[in-house]
């Protein structure tokens, strides 16, 4: 247990497994597996890594599933979310590295941001106090989740819903390995009046 003034952070079980030979690392037998139960965080604990979170101090709870090997990572799950509700994280993602290029895969199971979360989060990005374009206020509540990933052919797809206040949207978009892209908005409406 890692414990910082505001935060606690719990890691009960990480493993790590190799090989040597001749006193040298087999980089292929590398293998790490590992979970951070339902901890507590307070951004600002943290400042000193990034100055702009000084102004979190909204507990945050998280917990994961982790493992790996030496060409790939994979998260089987990271939640996260503030105690007042105003932030929910729920994704999966893994990368691995295969012949000259390196895949991955995001399955976003919820991004949820209340209005309030949207607010402060413009606000304290930057480490000083914007305003919000008027479009992003209005939408209230955010919900999105969707799936992306790298090809086997060097591109990129992506595929998603986006749930507000005023309406509700579905994406779809691909990019080629040569810069090629192809996109599809689909929405019944979304009233920003």
């Amino acid at each position: 247990v890692l414990d910082l003034p505001h935060s606690s952070l719990s890691v009960p079980a990480v493993t790590a497994t190799y090989r040597h030979r001749d006193g040298k690392l087999i980089p292929a037998t590398v293998k790490i597996q590992g979970t951070i139960a339902q901890s507590t965080l307070t951004p600002a604990d943290v400042a000193f890594l990034l100055p702009s979170l000084r102004n979190f101090h909204s507990q945050v709870s998280c917990e994961s599933e982790f493992s790996g090997t030496s060409t790939g990572l994979n998260i089987s799950k990271f939640k996260a979310g503030t105690t007042s509700g105003d932030l929910a994280i729920d994704v999966s993602v893994w990368v691995k590295k295969q012949s000259s290029q390196t895949l991955w895969h995001a399955d976003v199971r919820q991004i949820a941001l209340s209005a309030n979360a949207v607010e402060f989060l413009s606000e304290n990005l930057k480490g000083e106090k914007t305003e919000s374009p008027v479009a992003l206020r209005r939408l209230g509540n955010i919900m999105a989740s969707g799936t992306a990933g790298a090809t086997l052919a060097g591109g990129i797809t992506a595929r998603g819903n986006i749930r507000t206040d005023v309406g509700d949207i579905n994406l779809r978009f691909s990019m080629s390995r040569n810069k090629t892209y192809n996109g599809l908005v689909a929405t019944s409406g979304v009233n920003l009046k």
